[in-house]
């Protein structure tokens, strides 16, 4: 189930239970926060990649509470490490296969060895790491394409980070030879390096504080300058709507 928010429009954002979400059927998944939705505003093929998301899940405080202040309704924050869960959990019910697009080999080695130990049956964890750059030479991305297709994947987590992951799969989708595609960002630094919060935290809607905490640098842009950046948008669009 999705709700269109008037004053978020275009983007249909997902309002129902996350284990509703049954991976039988090929979907696109992408997380929308208020970061993602203000480089969205700047970026035309960004926002359109998000608007046509098969799944929009509510990732963070920020869109929950522009649902209730612009339409009322209520809705759960699912974060990329929730949706991240939810499809390993289904994977393994099924004994299939993942393959992740992103972050480092390193960090990939992690990710390998803790889903062989909380998801045993999972049939193969498969990872290719692109060089870091903004944009993928014809060549690489060729080469990606042709490996996701030879491992032919249940789910196909891509972690290339905000914008890039989403713009990467809006373009190069109908080429791709997997049931599920999911966009995940740095929650799959988080599965190879970290815990989840306390759950009062995630309850109380503060885990951004712990991100801040670990990444102060990196999220305090994101945090202490775009959430009043983000928040003034909001009451533009709340008072135009009177």
């Amino acid at each position: 189930m999705h709700k269109q928010l008037s004053g978020l429009s275009p983007y249909y954002i997902f309002s129902d239970d996350i284990r509703k979400i049954d991976l039988e059927s090929r979907f696109l998944i992408n997380t929308i926060n208020q970061y993602s939705f203000l480089l969205a505003e700047n970026d035309v093929i960004f926002k359109e990649a998000l608007a046509n998301s098969d799944i929009l899940l509510p990732d963070g405080i920020g869109i929950t509470f522009a649902a209730r202040l612009l339409t009322r309704n209520r809705l759960k924050k699912i974060t990329g490490a929730d949706i991240h869960a939810h499809c390993l959990k289904q994977v393994e019910e099924k004994k299939g296969t993942v393959l992740y697009v992103g972050s480092t080999t390193e960090t990939m080695l992690k990710v390998s060895e803790r889903i062989t130990w909380e998801y045993p049956a999972i049939k193969h964890v498969g990872f290719i790491c692109p060089p870091y750059c903004d944009t993928l030479d014809l060549a690489t991305n060729e080469l990606i394409i042709n490996k996701i297709n030879s491992f032919k994947p249940d789910v196909l987590f891509v972690a290339l980070g905000a914008p890039k992951q989403e713009k990467w799969v809006f373009i190069n989708e109908h080429r791709l030879n997997t049931q599920t595609i999911c966009c995940i960002g740095a929650a799959i630094d988080f599965f190879a390096n970290y815990n989840r919060p306390n759950k009062i935290l995630i309850y109380l809607g503060l885990e951004w504080l712990v991100r801040l905490w670990r990444e102060p640098y990196r999220m305090a842009n994101r945090y202490l300058i775009g959430g009043p950046v983000f928040f003034a948008k909001l009451l533009t669009r709340k008072l135009k709507r009177k």
